[in-house]
């Protein structure tokens, strides 16, 4: 996802997800059916390795 934790804790919903990923160690694993229920990573870049 582009942007900084900062930008992104702006939004309640990114700022629980960032709290959440920061608690596992940086990872976080999302399938597509994960993506398309949230509205706003929808829309969003996303970073995929």
């Amino acid at each position: 996802m582009v942007g900084s934790a900062g930008t992104l804790s702006t939004i309640p919903l990114l700022r629980l997800l960032v709290e959440k990923v920061a608690e596992g160690g940086g990872q976080l694993d999302l399938t597509n059916k994960d993506v398309q229920s949230i509205p706003e990573l929808r829309n969003s870049q996303l970073n995929v390795q």
